[in-house]
C-alpha cells in the first residue's frame, strides 16, 4: 500500500496516516497518538521561569512567581474577567487553539483562545534594589525597565551598609548601630539608634580628638576619660587655657578634646535612644582659632589645619612644606583646628606647635606623669592640676595652664 494522507501527530491532537493499495483500492488508516509535551530545562525570565517543547517550539509553558494579587488575567469577549491569584501558582501552557492554566498541582483550566481579548501576566517583583524616600529612608524595590514598584519595608543607609528601620510615630528608630573609624558615619535620614556605641584604642594619658554623632555625658566616663574644650590662645604670655567640659551633656556632632585616663585600655562611649546627628555643630574657639570636627574621613586639609598627633598639634602646610606628607587627612570621629586668619597661623606657628616646646596637651601629661612641679598662684605645691590656675615647671621652662 502506498501512503496517500498524513496528518502529523502533535503535543495534543491526534495524527492518522491513510494508504491505498494501487491494485485493488482498499485502504487503511494507522493512528498516530498525541505526542504530548516534553519541556526542557526552566529558564529564568522576568517575573517568573518559562520552558518550551522540544516537539513544537510555539508550545511555551510559564511559571509565575508573581506577588500581586493576581498572578494571571484574562479577559473574555463578552467582557468577562478570569482571574488567578498568585496563592494558586498558576502554570500557563499555550497549545494550539487553547490556553491551558495548571493550578492547585492537579487542576486545570482550558479558555479557548478564540474567546480571548487580552491577556495580562502580573510579573512578580524583585526585590534588587534600594529605593530612596523622601525622608532619606530606603525601601527595596523592582529593577524591572520601567517598573515602580516599592515596598513597605523600610531601611536607613550608612557607609554603604542597610539597617532595618521602623517607623513609630513619625521617629525612624534603628535597634543597633556600632560605629567605627574606618567607616564612618554619612546617614543622611535623621534617626534614633536604640544602642549605639563607639570604641578607639589610646595608651596611657594619650590625648585625642572627638566628635561623635550621638550626645555624651561627660560623667558617664569620668573614671575613664575627660573631655576638654579649646579655650584660649596667647602667644604674648605663653599662656595655654583649656576648658575642662563638665557640663551635663555635649551635644552630638560636636568637636573635643579627650584623654583617657590610665585605669582602662582605650576608650568606649555608648548611648541609648541616641537622636544621631548627621551634621558637625560649630567647634570651641580659641583666639582666631576653632576646632572642627569630622564624621567620616575628611578631604585633604588646607595648609592653616593642624592635626593633632603624638600629643601634639602640628601644622599641615609645615608638614607638606617639609615633604613629611604629601596630602593630611583626619579620619571619621576626629577634629582639627583651623586658623581663621593669616595673622593668627604665624602666631600659631610662632609657639613651635608640633615642635619640641610644651603645649598644653604636653604639660598636663608632664604633671601626671610627674615630670613637672605644680603650684598655685600664691607658690604652695599642689598635687595635681586643679581647676583655676596652675603654674608649671618643668625643667628650666615654667607654663601657666588654666583649668576652667
Amino acid at each position: 500500500m502506498s501512503l496517500t494522507e498524513q496528518v502529523p501527530a502533535t503535543c495534543t491532537t491526534d495524527g492518522y496516516k491513510k494508504y491505498k493499495c494501487a491494485a485493488c483500492n482498499e485502504e487503511s488508516t494507522e493512528s498516530l497518538n498525541a505526542l504530548g509535551h516534553s519541556f526542557g530545562e526552566w529558564q529564568e525570565t522576568t517575573g517568573g521561569h518559562m520552558r518550551t517543547c522540544s516537539h513544537d517550539a510555539s508550545h511555551i509553558q510559564y511559571n509565575m512567581d508573581a506577588t500581586g494579587v493576581n498572578a494571571l488575567e484574562i479577559t473574555l469577549t463578552g467582557g468577562a474577567k478570569l482571574t488567578y491569584p498568585h496563592t494558586i501558582n498558576p502554570v500557563v501552557t499555550f497549545n494550539d487553539i487553547d490556553v491551558a492554566i495548571n493550578f492547585d498541582t492537579d487542576k486545570t483550566s482550558l479558555v479557548n483562545k478564540a474567546d480571548i481579548t487580552a491577556y495580562n501576566q502580573v510579573w512578580s517583583h524583585n526585590k534588587n534594589i534600594y529605593a530612596k524616600n523622601e525622608d532619606k529612608t530606603y525601601s527595596h524595590a523592582c529593577d524591572v525597565a520601567d517598573c515602580t514598584f516599592k515596598y513597605n519595608d523600610l531601611f536607613v543607609k550608612n557607609a554603604g551598609q542597610y539597617y532595618v528601620a521602623e517607623n513609630k510615630d513619625g521617629v525612624i528608630k534603628v535597634a543597633d548601630m556600632t560605629l567605627n573609624d574606618s567607616e564612618g558615619y554619612d546617614c543622611e535620614a535623621a534617626i534614633t539608634v536604640s544602642n549605639v556605641s563607639y570604641a578607639r584604642d589610646m595608651s596611657n594619658y594619650q590625648w585625642g580628638t572627638l566628635c561623635l554623632p550621638f550626645a555624651i555625658n561627660p560623667s558617664d566616663y569620668a573614671e575613664f576619660c575627660s573631655f576638654y574644650q579649646l579655650s584660649g590662645v596667647d602667644n604674648e604670655k605663653q599662656e595655654i587655657v583649656l576648658s575642662k567640659i563638665d557640663i551635663t551633656t555635649i551635644a552630638s556632632g560636636t568637636p573635643v578634646l579627650v584623654r583617657r585616663n590610665t585605669a582602662v585600655k582605650g576608650i568606649s562611649i555608648s548611648a541609648t535612644a541616641a537622636a544621631m546627628a548627621n551634621s558637625i555643630l560649630s567647634g570651641s574657639t580659641a583666639g582666631e582659632f576653632t576646632m572642627v570636627g569630622t564624621l567620616k574621613t575628611s578631604y585633604a586639609l588646607a595648609d592653616n589645619a593642624y592635626i593633632i598627633n603624638n600629643d601634639k598639634f602640628w601644622n599641615v602646610g609645615d608638614l607638606i612644606s617639609n615633604e613629611k606628607a604629601t596630602t593630611v587627612k583626619v579620619g571619621a570621629f576626629h577634629s582639627y583646628l583651623v586658623a581663621n586668619t593669616p595673622s593668627a597661623q604665624a602666631r600659631m606657628l610662632s609657639l613651635s606647635i608640633g615642635d619640641d616646646d610644651t603645649t598644653a596637651i604636653d604639660v598636663l601629661n608632664a604633671a601626671d606623669e610627674g615630670e613637672a612641679e605644680i603650684y598655685d598662684l600664691n607658690g604652695h605645691r599642689l598635687p595635681d592640676l586643679q581647676k583655676g590656675v596652675n603654674i608649671v615647671k618643668r625643667g628650666n621652662k615654667t607654663t601657666k595652664v588654666i583649668i576652667r
